[in-house]
């Protein structure tokens, strides 16, 4: 603990801290919230494995976006995986996913996602920040978030 002089409050040394639903380590990496979000998903996607008889592609792939897919993307853009191993932990549950398709256990992952016609988490996580990035750049509409100096636009 230490006390911020001029100041009568004592701040307290924490490893993670949740804020906003996203869970940061004092090293400001979401290492613990990739995770936690994983699990999440992971058990989502036990309940379709364990309660759902039908393993035929369009029951799997339906669920999978209804109730798996949220889980994983739903706090992307406050904490996008900067790390590959927070990546791989996502894109883990999406291959799980896709081998409990009828057919499907044996073929490779990039296989499997064009023949079901899913794009990987990683493309879906740049897709969305570009169309953030477009949305907040957008000279059509008025921006309140972010001003832009035309002083320093180079092209």
């Amino acid at each position: 603990m230490t006390q911020n002089p001029g100041s009568h409050h004592i701040l307290e040394h924490v490893q993670e801290e949740r804020d906003l639903g996203v869970i940061v380590d004092s090293q400001l990496k979401f290492s613990s919230h990739s995770q936690k979000v994983s699990a999440n998903a992971s058990r989502a996607l036990g309940i379709i494995k364990y309660s759902i008889t039908s393993r035929s592609r369009h029951v799997i792939c339906k669920l999978y976006k209804g109730l798996v897919r949220p889980c994983l993307e739903v706090w992307t853009i406050l904490a996008t995986p900067r790390f590959k191993r927070d990546k791989v932990v996502f894109e883990e549950t999406q291959r799980r996913a896709n081998k409990l398709i009828a057919g499907m256990e044996n073929k490779p992952y990039s296989e499997r996602l064009r023949e079901i016609n899913l794009p990987s988490l990683v493309y879906r996580r740049k897709r969305g920040e570009m169309i953030l990035a477009h949305k907040l750049l957008s000279t059509n509409q008025e921006n309140e978030l972010l001003e832009i100096d035309p002083s320093h636009i180079t092209r």
